[in-house]
């Protein structure tokens, strides 16, 4: 009987010293691993090494963000309307703080490109915590009470992919592993044809769980951390063009008058004076603005733009940088070097 005691005791002051022991490495590691520093995000920090940093490459636009810009902005399409070299390094789920972390890692904006950067609601929505709506950059940003506060509910979901994590960034501090070269077509653009029906969603409104407006708060850490991720952004000195995409108008029927629809009303007005604080940063709302632009056809889900809208969509961004001269004026030519 007394050893079964001692044996249960041993085992409680063993699974204490083990989550005390976990605690202190979680604390400690960010620090050691300088992840304040290190971007987080491995499909981002692999595009940005083969599109740019392996080959050299400086286009005068970067085009970065979440998947309505990945899906959405054509880089050949920027090529034609304005002249110049772009690429498209946004990824699916991807935040303002993972952005503005390898912009500021790799220097990307030394030479001042314009940059082009899709915010979606998710990346400021405190209950959007699914894994592809928060990202460990925005996690990590977070104090540590602040992350078991928005967890508290699937701490083993965090801990697993925290675990991931530490163990990718100690394989290449030890230099076990690096990033690859991969070859992305179309300068990183993933275009996606054809259309979609709503009738069935619009046949069950209220079975629609949204994981973009889940528990909605915008107005809490995620948001804090979107305002600094933008802030330092802004620093760099870069033109840049922050926008919400749009949406296809049987989702906007279908949510009108919703909770989805006024947190996007609520978070463009946010955006909007948000942006006010920076001169070189401008805010197109496709949201509310632009409605005629985009019909239904134009859409391969309610949120997201097929090819031909994403065609629509690069022109109207190409035509807002000419519009607001954000690209310095070409050099006019020599006349002395002019062949006569």
């Amino acid at each position: 009987m007394h050893s079964h005691r001692r044996w249960v005791r041993t085992l409680g002051v063993t699974a204490v010293l083990l989550v005390i022991a976990a605690g202190a490495a979680d604390i400690l590691l960010p620090w050691w691993l300088g992840l304040d520093r290190e971007p987080l995000r491995e499909d981002l920090v692999q595009k940005v090494h083969s599109l740019l940093i392996a080959p050299g490459r400086t286009p005068a636009v970067i085009v970065a963000g979440d998947s309505r810009a990945h899906r959405h902005v054509i880089p050949e399409v920027l090529r034609r309307e304005l002249g110049v070299d772009a690429v498209n390094v946004a990824v699916g789920g991807g935040e303002l703080i993972s952005v503005a972390k390898v912009l500021r890692r790799d220097a990307l904006t030394a030479n001042k490109p314009v940059l082009i950067l899709s915010a979606t609601v998710f990346q400021v929505n405190d209950g959007a915590t699914d894994h592809d709506t928060i990202s460990m950059d925005c996690l990590m940003a977070m104090r540590w009470t602040d992350q078991i506060a928005m967890f508290r509910e699937r701490l083993p979901e965090m801990a697993y992919r925290k675990i991931r994590m530490y163990k990718r960034c100690l394989s290449v501090r030890f230099g076990l592993s690096s990033v690859r070269t991969k070859h992305f077509a179309e300068d990183g653009f993933m275009g996606v044809e054809g259309t979609f029906d709503i009738s069935g969603m619009a046949a069950h409104p209220e079975r629609i769980k949204h994981p973009w407006y889940k528990d909605l708060n915008l107005n809490g850490r995620k948001w804090r951390i979107f305002q600094g991720a933008l802030r330092e952004i802004a620093a760099s000195g870069c033109p840049i063009l922050l926008y919400n995409g749009p949406s296809s108008p049987s989702w906007r029927q279908l949510s009108r008058d919703t909770f989805m629809e006024a947190a996007e009303v609520q978070y463009s007005q946010m955006l909007q004076r948000e942006v006010a604080q920076y001169p070189n940063v401008h805010f197109l709302d496709f949201h509310g603005g632009w409605l005629d632009e985009f019909p239904e056809a134009m859409f391969y889900d309610i949120q997201h733009l097929n090819r031909t809208g994403a065609a629509k969509l690069t022109t109207i961004l190409s035509n807002e940088i000419k519009r607001l001269e954000l690209l310095p004026p070409k050099p006019a030519p020599d006349p002395l070097r002019q062949v006569p």
